[in-house]
């Protein structure tokens, strides 16, 4: 990990060649990152930066050009108070969004004012420890590959351009949690031109953690919206699902227009108009152009699941064959669940080395922090 205040645009390049690889780099702010965006971004994406800058040869005293590279990839955290961060680098990273609520205010408020009693004193200086026995958990994990066997069943939305990276960093989250959960995998080894390999492969539970996550990250909720919105997406929900009944399609293969709307709602075009605009912006709706390019067509991109956050077009992984022996409740997979449901016997994943540096111990006894 490494800790920036402020970081000059040429800074990365003239780094050691191994200084920054699989390191984390932090900015207090998004604006100590100024100028340096750009490089930051191809150690994410490239996982390298090679630099050619002239110098002067001692010798000759003629110029010649040296070359500079920078190993990645790296792992980028900064915060920001401003609405909006480069969108470049958005799309190279999950954007988590601070509780604004008078609720989470409050309970600030009596976080800072319990600080200062002798109960906070003595909970602040656990928290090395806290930070301590973390940090040593994360060193017992092992360097392998993850392997996803329902990769390919996995679906994604894909009405906007953006989800191109949005779908790389699900599935990346998707090989995290996975990661993460190495010890209690079991380790397989494949082997490639005379080398071996060591992996694990991704287990139910990742895929539903995962959808979790990613909806609570990239989801929307109806509460973001107006009352009159809200209202309008109830009603245009209410007439697609009576619509699809009656055609006997999906929802995804029905379209509609604002005339549809205007004729099943009995609001004026005028409402319409002003409301319908925040629900496009906020992706309830998909805008296509309709019959001759001149009458615009909606496609509906919510469930009707309420104030939850939702995200259109994830697979449910309970669908995906064997994923079925999932219980619908996340992550209360246990052993005896799958061994009643599919008649497998659970596989359970290597044991750490007890020798291991590092290796965390309480009351004695060795254990994982997991």
């Amino acid at each position: 990990m490494i800790h920036y205040t402020r970081l000059t645009p040429q800074a990365l390049y003239y780094q050691d060649k191994g200084g920054l690889k699989h390191k984390l780099i932090i900015a207090g702010e998004e604006e100590g990152l100024f100028g340096s965006n750009y490089p930051i971004r191809e150690l994410i994406s490239t996982k390298k930066l090679k630099l050619g800058t002239p110098v002067k040869d001692t010798i000759s005293g003629k110029m010649k050009t040296v070359e500079y590279e920078v190993e990645g990839p790296i792992a980028l955290l900064f915060s920001t108070t401003q609405p909006a961060i480069n969108y470049e680098n958005a799309t190279r990273c999950f954007t988590l969004s601070l509780d604004e609520s008078n609720d989470q205010t409050k309970n600030i408020h009596l976080a800072q004012s319990r600080s200062k009693t002798l109960d906070g004193m003595m909970n602040n200086m656990e928290i090395g420890e806290i930070r301590r026995v973390h940090q040593n958990s994360q060193r017992l994990l092992r360097k392998l590959i993850v392997i996803n066997p329902y990769a390919e069943k996995l679906s994604f939305p894909d009405k906007w351009l953006s989800t191109r990276r949005e779908h790389d960093k699900y599935l990346s989250l998707i090989e995290a949690i996975a990661f993460l959960h190495q010890y209690q995998r079991e380790i397989k080894i494949f082997s490639h031109n005379g080398k071996d390999y060591e992996y694990i492969e991704v287990m139910p539970e990742d895929i539903i953690e995962a959808n979790k996550l990613i909806t609570d990250i990239l989801g929307t909720s109806v509460n973001e919206l107006s009352k009159p919105s809200k209202e309008l997406i109830k009603l245009i929900k209410q007439m697609v699902d009576e619509k699809c009944k009656d055609q006997e399609i999906d929802q995804k293969d029905f379209r509609f227009n604002r005339r549809d709307v205007r004729e099943y709602t009995g609001w004026s075009d005028n409402q319409i108009k002003a409301h319908i605009k925040q629900l496009e912006e906020l992706q309830y709706l998909l805008v296509g152009k309709g019959d001759r390019g001149r009458m615009y067509k909606y496609e509906l991109q919510y469930e009707g699941n309420g104030g939850r956050k939702h995200l259109f077009g994830l697979t449910d992984p309970l669908k995906l064959g064997k994923l079925g022996m999932v219980s619908r409740k996340l992550g209360s997979v246990t052993e005896k669940e799958i061994d009643d449901r599919s008649g497998l016997k659970s596989k359970v994943g290597q044991k750490p080395d007890m020798e291991q540096e590092g290796y965390i111990k309480k009351g004695g006894n060795p254990y994982v922090v997991s």
